[in-house]
């Protein structure tokens, strides 16, 4: 499982990078930053640590692949026009 979620991980971060090539190195870096952050707290936990890990990054890899989306085929004005 882990090994699926890091080949899964690599390749969305790769592929961000590669289709956003002004901005997604950037936010890789950043997801990265603040995701080994948070990870490294929840890896302190006493219980249900490598459950706690995987449903972390599982989350991580959903907002980031829906954030890719979004950003890619421009639909921020669909889904927060007030914010724009």
């Amino acid at each position: 499982m882990n090994g699926l979620l890091a080949l899964l991980a690599l390749a969305l971060f790769v592929g961000i990078v590669i289709l956003v090539p002004g901005e997604g190195g950037a936010a890789v870096v950043l997801c990265l930053l603040t995701g080994i952050g948070f990870g490294a707290v929840i890896a302190r936990s006493k219980t249900d640590r490598t459950f706690l890990l995987q449903l972390f990054v599982i989350g991580l890899l959903v907002r980031a692949t829906i954030g890719f989306i979004i950003y890619f085929f421009e639909l921020q004005s669909f889904f927060g026009g007030d914010a724009l």
